[in-house]
């Protein structure tokens, strides 16, 4: 292949360490205009090279931001090296109070090797595929990686897949409470990202005992087991 004939590909490699400024938007825009004038593709790679500080909410408003949205088709390459989080039994409705419409995920698992997880979820109308290590303590590494949602269900139909699990996501905040729905009604869970282990964290009065270590609310053992724990 000639000069002439290679593809040009232009990328913007954002770190989730904070809100998209002007500066991040200059530079998006710059790469992105490199690959529409030459007919190149242009990436969206999301990397946590700053593990301190980055963030999943971080990397989730740069991907949702408007003038990403506005570029069209995105080729995305997202990658969380680490995932620290804590989880915790929801022991009553109020947080309802502070959380506004939910999201229905439905989620299934094409690996549940504690050693290396692969998950496939549909979002709402977007789909993930997300590779995932062992745990140590409250921390592992994680890959995750947007497809096509048709992509997703043709693999929830066609591959050898756990049980479904069913649920709907809510916000508060950081916090994240999931709903289950089916065989695990009655189950709600609140989990939190934290920017290191030893991250001091205020409970809401709704937070009820920590599940972070119990391996039976591993959402691969939830859908392996089809029942919430005793």
């Amino acid at each position: 292949m000639n000069k002439s004939e290679t593809p040009v590909v232009s990328r913007f490699a954002p770190s989730p360490t904070g809100r998209m400024h002007l500066g991040n938007l200059f530079t998006a825009l710059m790469s992105w205009l490199v690959a529409r004038k030459n007919g190149g593709k242009w990436i969206l790679r999301i990397e946590d090279l700053d593990p301190q500080r980055s963030r999943l909410e971080y990397a989730q408003q740069i991907e949702e931001s408007e003038i990403i949205a506005n570029f069209g088709s995105v080729n995305k390459h997202i990658v969380m090296a680490k995932e620290t989080e804590r989880k915790f039994l929801v022991k009553d409705e109020s947080w309802r109070e502070h959380c506004g419409e939910g999201t229905r995920f439905v989620q299934t698992y094409l690996n549940t090797n504690p050693d290396s997880t692969v998950r496939l979820r549909i979002a709402g109308s977007r789909a993930f595929i997300t590779v995932k290590s062992r745990n140590h303590g409250i921390e592992r590494c994680e890959w995750e990686y947007e497809i096509p949602e048709q992509d997703a269900r043709e693999m929830i139909e066609e591959c050898d897949t756990s049980p479904v699990i069913d649920k709907t996501r809510y916000r508060d905040g950081r916090w994240e409470i999931d709903v289950f729905h089916g065989a695990l009604a009655g189950l709600v869970v609140a989990e939190i990202e934290l920017d290191s282990p030893d991250e001091s964290i205020a409970l809401p009065a709704y937070i009820g005992r920590e599940i972070s270590d119990d391996a039976r609310y591993y959402n691969s053992s939830l859908a392996n087991s089809g029942e919430v724990p005793e």
